[in-house]
């Protein structure tokens, strides 16, 4: 574990000392009375007192109309722990090692999703739905229209209709997310908040896992050598993490200050090989 916080000699709780990485409205930075760089950015617009999202004429979260919630600390990308579990299992000439990394509690701005939602080229901007005749009249998209009116909504001979988009309850009844929703308002990748793509980025990695035989002294000797081992080792093999489309182990600006940042990062690769240990 590493519990840290900074505080400032000239700032108050919640001012931002310094900006280490990111964008306008989705930062990595050093804010006075949080973690060391966390996320700050643009927030849902929310009641202050309870926390509940203030939602649109329509049932949508939505930015302050009145432009007077500032942007604030969104996510915090420092774990709330770190373990590694390695272990080395032998059995006659057989060896057989593996080593577990497990990162759990870290924050992510997963700017790469709300691009690709933005225009709209994103599986989860690909998904279809269908709801009833009676439905269609009433679930309505971020415009306010009713899935029955929008033009690319298809009727089915059962009277159902099917749309792209997905169906989303978020306080005041079920709503469609369409790309009224996801190019020009709150689902934006560009415009949008910052808040609704904070993800929770915890994983476990397969790290390495090596498979080993060596040979006897009698069996190496019969072929001029002293001793020979082979083995084959992988690495990077397995994630498990709630998180897609990316490795949540790799950041944005590399090994640098700012963490927690997603924005169309190279994915780490999986390496193999193959080694022969000979003595002569």
């Amino acid at each position: 574990m590493n519990e840290n916080l900074v505080t400032g000699p000239d700032t108050e709780e919640g001012d931002v000392i310094d900006t280490l990485n990111g964008f306008t409205g989705s930062a990595a930075s050093v804010v006075d009375g949080s973690p060391f760089s966390v996320i700050y950015g643009s927030p849902l617009y929310r009641d202050l007192d309870s926390g509940e999202l203030i939602l649109n004429d329509f049932g949508f979260p939505q930015l302050d109309p009145t432009g007077a919630t500032p942007d604030r600390v969104l996510g915090d990308p420092n774990p709330d722990w770190r373990a590694g579990l390695g272990t080395t299992i032998e059995y006659k000439n057989f060896r057989l090692s593996a080593q577990f990394d497990a990162v759990q509690g870290n924050d992510v701005w997963n700017g790469t999703r709300g691009v690709l939602n933005h225009f709209g080229v994103s599986q989860e901007t690909a998904n279809e739905v269908t709801v009833s005749a009676a439905e269609a009249i009433t679930i309505v998209n971020y415009q306010g229209t009713a899935i029955q009116d929008l033009p690319n909504a298809q009727q089915n001979d059962d009277g159902s209709y099917t749309v792209r988009g997905n169906l989303e309850d978020f306080g005041a009844g079920t709503v469609l997310l369409d790309q009224a929703y996801y190019n020009g308002a709150t689902g934006s990748g560009f415009n949008g908040a910052t808040e609704p793509y904070i993800e929770d980025a915890s994983y476990v990695k397969l790290r390495e896992l090596t498979l080993g035989y060596s040979f006897s002294n009698q069996a190496a000797k019969s072929i001029g050598m002293r001793s020979l081992d082979i083995s084959i080792s992988g690495r990077n093999l397995i994630t498990w993490s709630d998180i897609e489309g990316f490795d949540p182990d790799n950041n944005l600006t590399g090994a640098s200050k700012g963490r927690g940042l997603e924005y169309f990062t190279n994915p780490s690769t999986s390496s193999y090989s193959f080694i022969v240990r000979i003595g002569l």
